[in-house]
């Protein structure tokens, strides 16, 4: 699935109560769009994996190992140069949106402790990974955008780092009930479609369950609604949220998606769960 807000925010909480704080002990670029993070922390040894591949952008601890090339990509280097041997100190989301940051601790070459930050976009086409400096200065990004890629938005090095266009939605985890019966008030159209365009982070399939969640189905009219009470349930839906990660396979055994919550549109009996979302999808990519 391409991984909505609405995941990445399990994926976020996942990956930072396992690894913080943690030391990067290596940095490797087996492809173009894919780097590996090796780390120790007092729990262990972990591989942080971040991806920009268009159909598989990502952001999990792995536990595959992946054949480097011989000599390593000059955005390896720079990311070795300056941040191996540092500490990640937080991870945190851009509201519920696809946008994690990664703040590492590390040295200047006199000495000085500053902190820098990796910035992972989780965008389809235009997912990214950006390294950027102690000011919010670009140093590199994965894939460069010029000019003549995007007016709007240019992410070359020596430009100030700007976040993405922010659409106007609510956060989900961190929302008031008067917003949300705001926008119930004048909305029409479907219960889905309503979640869709004013909470963040929810793509189709976290949509629909939420609207389960709250006894209505996503293709319910919000007309046959009775709205008054619907902020505070969906808040309540929100807040009541079990971690269950899993895969939910066809009828064939083929892996369809895999989801942090159980999802309630497919049978139990093609559900598998995993202790932890990222051996969930270490398991669907390699299938």
């Amino acid at each position: 699935m391409p991984i909505d807000g609405f995941t990445l925010s399990f994926l976020k909480t996942e990956i930072a109560s396992r690894i913080l704080p943690s030391r990067i002990d290596k940095i490797m670029q087996p492809a173009r769009d894919t780097l590996i993070f090796n780390l120790r922390s007092e729990k262990g040894f972990f591989s942080l994996l971040l991806c920009s591949n268009p159909g598989f952008a990502r952001l999990q601890l792995t536990e595959h190992r992946f054949e480097n090339p011989a000599m390593a990509p000059a955005f390896c280097m720079l990311l070795r140069k300056h941040l191996q041997g540092g500490r990640i100190i937080d991870i945190s989301q851009v509201s519920c949106d696809r946008i994690i940051n990664i703040d590492i601790e590390c040295f200047t070459d006199l000495g000085d402790k500053v902190t820098k930050r990796i910035v992972i976009e989780i965008m389809g086409k235009h997912s990214n990974i950006i390294f950027i400096d102690q000011d919010g200065i670009i140093i590199e990004a994965a894939k460069r955008v010029g000019i003549d890629i995007s007016r709007v938005r240019q992410l070359l090095p020596g430009l100030k780092y700007h976040l993405p266009p922010m659409q106007d939605k609510l956060d989900p985890f961190n929302m008031s009930e008067a917003l949300l019966a705001e926008r119930l008030n004048n909305a029409e159209g479907r219960v889905k479609r309503f979640l869709q365009d004013n909470i963040s982070g929810l793509g189709s399939a976290s949509a629909e369950q939420i609207a389960h969640f709250v006894g209505a189905n996503g293709e319910d009219q919000l007309s046959d609604i009775y709205k008054s009470s619907l902020p505070n349930a969906i808040i309540k839906a929100f807040k009541s949220l079990e971690y269950a990660p899993n895969i939910v396979y066809d009828d064939m055994h083929n892996a369809i998606d895999f989801f942090p919550i159980k999802y309630d549109a497919y049978n139990a009996e093609n559900i598998v769960y995993f202790d932890t979302l990222s051996k969930a999808m270490d398991l669907f990519y390699t299938n």
